[in-house]
């Protein structure tokens, strides 16, 4: 696949692998169902492993959102002077330690392990063969 997704291979064959092995253990415990949960349980492992960064996600929304009402009140004061503007944000966060930005680092972190995770569930082949989500489960 020429696409710049390309570059997330390593990380969906690695989820891939992990969900193989999930599916691996369930089956002998729930038959037929094992390749469902196994999605379940990767999904679940993989959103636990990515909750710090939603958490700091979180805690930098809700910092920006209490501070919400000073910006606005700011913005209003100083609408015609930009540069005053500008050097009154940025005394407000510094003040208060918020950074404007800090919410967009988790989520950059997080979208390429969630696509990842998307294409193992949708690529016809992966780690060089044809994926097994993809064929027809037996019914037992």
């Amino acid at each position: 696949m020429g696409s710049i997704l390309s570059i997330l291979d390593p990380l969906r064959d690695g989820l891939y692998h992990l969900l193989l092995a999930f599916q691996g253990g369930l089956a002998p415990l729930v038959g037929s169902h094992s390749a469902w949960l196994a999605i379940v349980a990767l999904t679940v492992t993989v959103r636990v492993m990515l909750l710090p960064l939603a958490l700091m996600q979180w805690r930098a929304t809700r910092a920006m959102q209490a501070l919400a009402p000073e910006v606005r009140e700011l913005r209003r004061q100083h609408a015609d002077d930009p540069s005053r503007l500008r050097s009154e944000l940025a005394k407000l966060y510094a003040d208060h330690n918020a950074r404007p930005l800090a919410g967009c680092l988790p989520v950059l972190l997080q979208a390429p392990v969630m696509v990842a995770l998307f294409r193992v569930l949708a690529s016809p082949r992966l780690a060089g063969g044809p994926n097994i989500l993809l064929s027809p489960m037996p019914i037992t």
